[in-house]
């Protein structure tokens, strides 16, 4: 817990740029940022300064399926929008800080223990036992510890949730 406190303290540090949201009417708190549905609002509102900071952090949301979502949204943002740049990345190494949002699906390892980047990490690698649970934290440690700038991280949904239980089963035991 104290390294996930250091580490989330870190991100958070990191992160302080989205004070600028309250130019934009966002309401902010101790707790997490979210911006949803309700404030598409406010889309056109977002300053330079909160986009150029965005623009120099890395998003990674690893998953498997639906996880695509998060990255091409990013890209058809973009081209839309030509203040928002990004790169996205499907293989490799990630990428050193850079002035635009470096988004990728990365975590460095998975719950097979391969010290290497991987780009397919689904609920048995995230969260469905000690051994997924360690390695999501050791992926964050890594992060952390060498400065590779991860400022946000989340997992992508998989269908594997429900493709074994279809609608109307019962409760996942996992």
């Amino acid at each position: 817990m104290k390294l996930m406190n250091r580490i989330s303290g870190d991100i958070s540090r990191g992160l302080a740029a989205v004070t600028v949201f309250a130019t934009c009417g966002w309401q902010l708190s101790a707790g997490p940022l979210i911006i949803d549905h309700s404030s598409v609002e406010k889309y056109q509102q977002i300053s330079p300064e909160l986009i150029r900071r965005v623009s120099e952090m890395w998003l990674s949301v690893p998953g498997e399926s639906h996880s695509l979502g998060y990255r091409k949204g990013c890209e058809l943002l973009e081209a839309a929008d030509s203040r928002f740049n990004c790169q996205v990345q499907e293989s490799g190494v990630p990428m050193s800080p850079t002035n635009y949002l470096r988004v990728c699906a990365a975590t460095w390892g998975d719950v097979t223990g391969n010290g290497q980047w991987v780009y397919s990490y689904g609920e048995e690698d995230w969260y469905t036992s000690a051994a997924a649970i360690a390695m999501t934290k050791g992926h964050l440690a890594k992060c952390n510890t060498n400065n590779l700038g991860l400022a946000a991280m989340g997992f992508g949904w998989c269908w594997d949730a429900t493709w074994h239980n279809p609608p109307g089963g019962g409760i996942d035991p996992v």
